[in-house]
């Protein structure tokens, strides 16, 4: 289970905070030195490059300058705080928004998808999150609405629409972990490099295959494992389009049966 969770601190005032910003606009007079998304965005930048485990009032404060308490006026603590960056970074454009409602749902899955694998290359601690309970501020919300857009014109239960979304979004997530993990690996940190994990297997491997015993393994392409060959398929896209194929079925499927169930009611 992850070790950070939305909605840890008190999520009636991470909703505050979402739903009625303090107003960050120009006045008259001098500028205040800290603002909330000053603050959020230096969280995000912290955990961006240290990782969630390097992110404290303190170390965001160092970062802006400002003293630990001054923080305190503008957000009560880290769980909200964790709240507000992950509002932050579900918030969707106005293109995205519109193609999302106005494309075929195949298509705004696709988008979707995308969307998520830059956030979670740019954010790798974001799939460190526990988000089973999720806090509702306007960016997620919008972004949700408007995901729910592309499925209107289906004929298809709140429920099934619901499963469906889940299980792009499980697909997605599992991708982006697998990926981002073989990234995250700091040589630093393991005992020895890359090459001399692989170049200490291989007197095994190779007995191993000549033995015979592993006709289809020794077979493989050499470049097999290498994401950056010519050819390889892209780790998100190559399922995602087996995946949707398989929903585009399935929701056909749906749509019979639910017709059929409306003829008779």
């Amino acid at each position: 289970m992850a070790g950070y969770h939305t909605g840890a601190g008190n999520p009636q005032r991470s909703l505050e905070l979402m739903w009625t910003p303090p107003n960050e606009t120009s006045k008259p007079g001098p500028k205040p030195k800290l603002t909330l998304t000053a603050i959020v965005n230096a969280a995000i930048d912290i955990a961006d490059t240290e990782g969630l485990a390097a992110l404290s009032m303190r170390s965001v404060a160092d970062k802006l300058g400002a003293g630990t308490m001054s923080l305190y006026r503008y957000v009560p603590g880290k769980g909200e705080l964790l709240d507000l960056m992950v509002e932050t970074l579900n918030a969707i454009d106005d293109e995205a928004e519109a193609t999302y409602r106005n494309s075929h749902w195949r298509q705004a899955a696709e988008h979707m998808a995308d969307k998520a694998w830059e956030t979670y290359r740019a954010h790798p601690w974001m799939l460190e999150i526990n988000q089973a309970r999720p806090v509702f501020g306007p960016k997620m919300l919008r972004g949700f609405e408007a995901t729910l857009a592309s499925y209107a014109n289906l004929n298809i239960t709140d429920k099934e629409k619901i499963a469906i979304l889940l299980t792009i979004d499980n697909f997605i997530n599992g991708c982006a972990r697998t990926a981002m993990a073989a990234a995250q690996q700091h040589p630093d940190d393991l005992q020895a490099s890359d090459e001399e994990y692989w170049q200490a297997q291989m007197p095994y491997l190779e007995r191993a295959m000549e033995t015979g015993e592993y006709p289809h393994m020794k077979a493989l392409d050499e470049d097999v494992w290498d994401d950056n060959a010519p050819g390889h398929p892209h780790p998100l896209h190559f399922g995602l389009s087996a995946l949707l194929d398989g929903l585009e079925a399935r929701i056909a499927e749906l749509e019979k049966a639910n017709r059929a169930t409306d003829r008779h009611t």
